[in-house]
């Protein structure tokens, strides 16, 4: 009994939901359909996980995700996406972007959702 007792603060502490959720700021510039639908689904798959909290000004974010997309025909059945992560830093009283990663990419509208899927599970990782 008394190790059950001596293990519960332990438990407490080592919660998983005791976790701060990161905060994203997400810059779109989409000036194209399918852009702007790849745009909406990575916000809402980032928005939708626990382990993140989307804000809604840059200077309140710890990470910062900035999203362009182009048209490469002028068709409106494909785009091409540059997709930069940075991570805010806030040391001194001044705002510093540090670089982390970056994808760029051609999806289609037919699998748009599913390219939106893949690139924001890379965000969540």
């Amino acid at each position: 009994m008394k190790r059950l007792l001596f293990a519960i603060p332990f438990l407490i502490v080592a919660s998983p939901n005791a976790a701060t959720a990161a905060s994203f700021y997400i810059g779109v510039t989409a000036p194209d359909p399918v852009g702007k639908v790849l745009a909406y689904e990575m916000r809402e798959r980032i928005a939708s996980s626990a382990r993140n909290k989307l804000v809604l000004d840059p200077d309140e974010s710890a990470f910062k995700l900035m999203i362009v997309t182009l048209d490469p025909d002028d068709e409106g059945s494909q785009t091409i996406y540059s997709i930069v992560l940075n991570f805010r830093n806030y040391a001194d009283g001044e705002n510093w972007d540090y670089f982390i990663t970056s994808w760029v990419g051609v999806c289609g509208k037919t699998v748009v959702q599913s390219c939106a899927r893949t690139l924001a599970g890379n965000v969540d990782d």
